[in-house]
Protein backbone atom coordinates (compact mmCIF):
# COMPACT_ATOMS: atom_id res chain seq x y z
CA UNK A 1 0.00 0.00 0.00
CA UNK A 2 1.37 3.41 -0.93
CA UNK A 3 0.04 6.94 -1.16
CA UNK A 4 1.37 9.39 -3.72
CA UNK A 5 2.18 12.16 -3.24
CA UNK A 6 2.99 11.98 0.46
CA UNK A 7 2.94 14.59 1.95
CA UNK A 8 -0.03 15.74 -0.09
CA UNK A 9 -2.18 18.81 -0.48
CA UNK A 10 -5.91 18.26 -1.16
CA UNK A 11 -5.53 15.07 -3.22
CA UNK A 12 -3.62 11.81 -2.97
CA UNK A 13 -3.83 8.47 -4.75
CA UNK A 14 -3.51 5.23 -2.84
CA UNK A 15 -2.37 2.22 -4.84
CA UNK A 16 -2.21 -1.41 -3.82
CA UNK A 17 -2.16 -4.90 -5.26
CA UNK A 18 -5.15 -7.15 -4.80
CA UNK A 19 -4.47 -10.53 -6.39
CA UNK A 20 -7.68 -12.21 -7.42
CA UNK A 21 -9.68 -9.00 -6.86
CA UNK A 22 -10.74 -10.08 -3.36
CA UNK A 23 -13.24 -7.87 -1.50
CA UNK A 24 -11.50 -4.99 0.25
CA UNK A 25 -12.07 -1.79 2.17
CA UNK A 26 -9.84 1.27 2.25
CA UNK A 27 -10.27 3.63 5.19
CA UNK A 28 -8.59 6.83 6.35
CA UNK A 29 -8.33 7.71 10.04
CA UNK A 30 -7.23 10.98 11.63
CA UNK A 31 -4.60 11.08 14.40
CA UNK A 32 -7.34 10.62 17.05
CA UNK A 33 -8.55 7.40 15.41
CA UNK A 34 -11.73 8.84 13.89
CA UNK A 35 -12.62 7.26 10.54
CA UNK A 36 -13.06 10.05 8.01
CA UNK A 37 -13.08 8.19 4.69
CA UNK A 38 -14.05 4.71 3.51
CA UNK A 39 -14.44 3.08 0.10
CA UNK A 40 -15.11 -0.39 -1.23
CA UNK A 41 -14.59 0.36 -4.92
CA UNK A 42 -11.50 1.18 -6.91
CA UNK A 43 -10.27 1.54 -10.45
CA UNK A 44 -8.15 -1.48 -11.31
CA UNK A 45 -5.73 -2.59 -13.95
CA UNK A 46 -5.05 -6.31 -13.53
CA UNK A 47 -4.23 -6.70 -9.81
CA UNK A 48 -3.24 -3.05 -9.24
CA UNK A 49 -5.92 -0.82 -7.70
CA UNK A 50 -5.94 2.95 -7.31
CA UNK A 51 -8.17 5.06 -5.07
CA UNK A 52 -8.12 8.85 -5.36
CA UNK A 53 -8.79 10.64 -2.07
CA UNK A 54 -9.80 14.31 -1.92
CA UNK A 55 -9.18 16.07 1.36
CA UNK A 56 -10.46 19.59 0.72
CA UNK A 57 -12.20 19.84 4.10
CA UNK A 58 -9.58 18.09 6.26
CA UNK A 59 -7.18 20.06 8.46
CA UNK A 60 -3.42 19.66 8.10
CA UNK A 61 -2.05 16.70 10.01
CA UNK A 62 -1.10 13.05 9.99
CA UNK A 63 -3.64 10.55 8.68
CA UNK A 64 -3.52 6.77 8.55
CA UNK A 65 -4.59 4.86 5.48
CA UNK A 66 -5.82 1.36 6.37
CA UNK A 67 -6.40 -1.35 3.78
CA UNK A 68 -8.25 -4.57 4.57
CA UNK A 69 -8.21 -7.43 2.08
CA UNK A 70 -9.99 -10.49 3.44
CA UNK A 71 -8.75 -10.64 7.08
CA UNK A 72 -5.41 -8.90 6.47
CA UNK A 73 -4.91 -5.26 7.48
CA UNK A 74 -2.14 -2.96 6.19
CA UNK A 75 -1.65 0.65 7.31
CA UNK A 76 0.38 3.56 6.01
CA UNK A 77 0.80 7.07 7.45
CA UNK A 78 0.11 10.04 5.16
CA UNK A 79 0.69 13.71 5.85
CA UNK A 80 -1.71 16.41 4.67
CA UNK A 81 -0.17 19.85 4.45
CA UNK A 82 -2.39 22.78 3.60
CA UNK A 83 -0.49 25.45 1.72
CA UNK A 84 -1.56 28.99 2.50
CA UNK A 85 -0.61 31.20 -0.40
CA UNK A 86 -0.64 34.97 -0.07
Amino acid sequence: ISAYPNPFNNNTTVSFKNAGNSPFSLEVFDACGKRIFVTHTAKSVNDLHEVSIRSDLWPSGVYFVALRIADIWRTSPSILKILHLK
